[in-house]
Order: C-alpha cells, then sequence, then structure tokens
C-alpha cells in the first residue's frame, strides 16, 4: 500500500513537472507573438487571454489534460492566437480611426470577426473543434507547431 502511494506521488510529481513545462512553452509562444506589441497592446492580448471562453471537459491527452488554471493547452494556444488577432484588429481599427489607412469592406468584416466577441467565441470554438478531430494527428507536436497549425486553420 506505501509503495503504490509512493509511486502516486511520483507520477504526480512528473505530471506537474510536463504540466509546468507545457506552461513555459506556452509562455514563450505568447512571448513571442506579442512582443512586438505596446505595453497598452500587450495589456489587451493579456486580457483577452484571461477571458473565458466556453466551459467543457476535456479528454485525458497530453494535450488536452488540464494546466494548473484549469486550461487545457489547446484552450491556451486557441486564446492567445485570437488575442493576437484581436490585437492586431484594434490596431487597425485605430489606424483607420486617425486616417493612416484606408479601409474596405473587407478589411472591415475581418476586423469584426474579431473585434466583436460573440463572433470571436464562435470561430474559438470551431478551433477547439478542429483540433479535437485531428488529436491523432496533432499529438506530440510542440506546442510552437501546435499554436501554428490553429493559426493556418483558423485562417484558412
Amino acid at each position: 500500500c506505501a509503495a503504490a502511494a509512493e509511486d502516486h506521488d511520483g507520477e504526480d510529481t512528473e505530471e506537474n513537472e510536463e504540466e509546468e513545462k507545457v506552461e513555459e512553452e506556452v509562455e514563450e509562444v505568447r512571448d513571442e507573438q506579442v512582443g512586438g506589441l505596446s505595453p497598452e497592446q500587450r495589456k489587451v492580448v493579456e486580457d483577452e487571454e484571461r477571458e473565458s471562453l466556453v466551459d467543457r471537459s476535456s479528454q485525458a491527452s497530453p494535450a488536452s489534460s488540464s494546466s494548473p488554471t484549469g486550461r487545457t493547452l489547446h484552450d491556451q494556444l486557441i486564446r492567445a492566437a485570437f488575442a493576437k488577432l484581436l490585437a492586431a484588429a484594434r490596431e487597425e481599427q485605430q489606424a483607420v480611426r486617425q486616417g493612416q489607412l484606408k479601409d474596405t469592406p473587407a478589411k472591415r468584416n475581418r476586423r469584426d470577426t474579431y473585434l466583436n466577441m460573440k463572433s470571436r467565441r464562435k470561430w474559438q470554438i470551431r478551433s477547439q473543434r478542429f483540433l479535437d478531430r485531428r488529436k491523432a494527428e496533432l499529438q506530440g507536436l510542440a506546442p510552437a507547431a501546435l499554436y501554428g497549425a490553429v493559426l493556418l486553420q483558423h485562417l484558412l
């Protein structure tokens, strides 16, 4: 019984270490993506990352296991990707308002996709469904590669 408890504690420690490693990798990816933003834009991105999506249960796999914050890696990557797109849309909106950028219906529609929370959530959920459908293919990808897959899938 004591040996089983020690084995279980060892597994918990390994899981915690793995979760911490994944969290660090996600943070590095996020930092790479928001590194060129102003402090004001970074705050927007960070606020967006903290914003709740839709509560859903996750299946037990490394890519979808919960982190200490209760979010899955998939959720974190999707939030980071859409936070970047939101920051870009806000920056573009400001440029249009200041007359620095000519607005077109296509640009306005794209911006509205990210500026409108309901629309943005719809696309985030679609990205989550994509990841859920492609679990086998995406398993084992580094967080940076998974982030790229999320972003490219959404943009295509």
